[in-house]
């Protein structure tokens, strides 16, 4: 089978980890895999980057990403990406729109040279700039006049209507399948202009030769780490640069543990708040096998989200075999099963998130039964090889179904 995939990248966050685990299954399975990126990080010669030599065009399409024109303008021309997906693919798949490294008008070309799968990772598709709306709705209601323009991916000027209009025009008038790793952000999708694509849930795969329950005790020495403290683990980089990711809250409700001499881990610089407590701050980790020491290191993973759909972090902790701590937030619900696979908390209740942490500290025979079983979770649902076969029963279906394919090159 041959299968393109498209991403901003092939090596950054979440979404791109799923991407790059997805691609390098499929080839040991024995299938013609590509990726196409806007920017390659890794070396790999099935990977081909967008970008190229266009440097000015790259400046210009990341200049109007940060002003706030989403979608208009990619990384390349229409004729270098018309070129870059030729071929007799059986299904493109793409897996991400940010970052304007791909236009939204390329996405019904694509539509006409192969099936086309587009996974939500977040909510950008469906609203004018944010990748996830929160309490605000006017997402339903074309967008227009933001609440709030510094929620991520932040906007210098207000374009929201026309960006969301847009999308409409361009990804509603093709023939999509769309997918996400959640119930949540499916069900959102139905609300939208998406209501009449075909819509399937696929959850995220996870490496579970990779992430798997191991000593604590070693990956502590491995990582430089005091075997004799508590260790919470906040798997999250940059932390104080995303507004949904929490990372105030986990502040707070771990100052109000200091009886318990807690050591905390995280990545990225940690920002103004980290300061508030003593942390053991580390470079973001690139390497999975580094970032599965991590969490064999830790005792407890603490993930206090305000908006998420199915974070990996989560599921990798999981299939680590610890138990993680998270709040009640978009697609984690689906994730942990509350008191059994781990605790769930509503967002910004402190008192609430203190709390389950503390009984998971105080109580490792519980913290330990439930990473077992979080571990055995994440084999049945989430095993890379469970995932895989999903997709390419999917693929197999869109390619049973495809019309003769149409030869589009004037067109674009």
């Amino acid at each position: 089978m041959r299968i393109l995939q498209v991403n901003l990248s092939d090596a950054r966050g979440g979404a791109e980890r799923v991407v790059t685990t997805l691609h390098t299954a499929y080839r040991a399975r024995g299938h013609d895999s590509r990726l196409l990126v806007g920017r390659r990080r890794l070396d790999d010669p099935a990977t081909v980057e967008l970008a190229g030599g266009t440097r000015t065009r790259v400046l210009a399409a990341r200049a109007a990403w940060r002003a706030g024109v989403q979608g208009r303008i990619g990384y390349a021309s229409r004729r270098r990406t018309a070129r870059l997906t030729e071929g007799a693919w059986d299904v493109i798949h793409v897996h991400g729109l940010h970052g304007n490294y791909l236009p939204f008008s390329a996405v019904p070309g694509l539509a006409r040279r192969a099936p086309v799968v587009v996974t939500l990772h977040d909510m950008l598709v469906l609203t004018g700039h944010c990748g996830h709306a929160m309490a605000c709705e006017r997402w339903l209601e074309g967008c227009g006049r933001c609440p709030d323009l510094h929620r991520a991916p932040r906007a210098a000027f207000d374009f929201t209507r026309s960006n969301l209009a847009h999308r409409e025009a361009t990804l509603g008038a093709s023939p999509l399948l769309v997918s996400a790793p959640s119930r949540w952000l499916l069900e959102l999708a139905g609300r939208t202009y998406l209501r009449t694509c075909e819509r399937r849930l696929v959850e995220n795969p996870v490496d579970v030769s990779v992430f798997f329950p191991a000593d604590r005790s070693a990956a502590r020495r491995a990582l430089s780490l005091p075997s004799d403290r508590p260790m919470v683990l906040i798997p999250v980089t940059d932390a104080d640069g995303d507004s949904y990711k929490g990372f105030d809250a986990a502040v707070r409700a771990l100052g109000s543990l200091a009886d318990l001499d807690i050591l905390t881990v995280t990545f990225g610089q940690g920002g103004r708040s980290a300061h508030r407590i003593p942390m053991d701050l580390r470079p973001p980790v690139r390497q999975e096998g580094e970032m599965a020491d991590f969490y064999a290191a830790a005792d407890v993973v603490l993930y206090p989200s305000r908006a998420d759909n199915s974070p990996m972090a989560i599921l990798e902790a999981m299939a680590s075999g610890r138990p993680v701590v998270a709040t009640r937030v978009g697609g984690i619900p689906e994730l942990l099963e509350d008191g059994l696979t781990g605790l769930l908390v509503e967002a910004e209740d402190d008192g609430e998130l203190t709390a389950a942490l503390r009984s998971l500290l105080e109580d490792r025979a519980r913290a330990d039964a439930m990473g077992a079983a979080a571990a055995t979770a994440v084999r049945r649902r989430h095993a890379l090889d469970v995932v895989v076969d999903q997709w390419l029963g999917v693929y197999s279906e869109l390619a049973d179904r495809r019309p003769a394919p149409a030869n589009d090159r004037a067109a674009d």
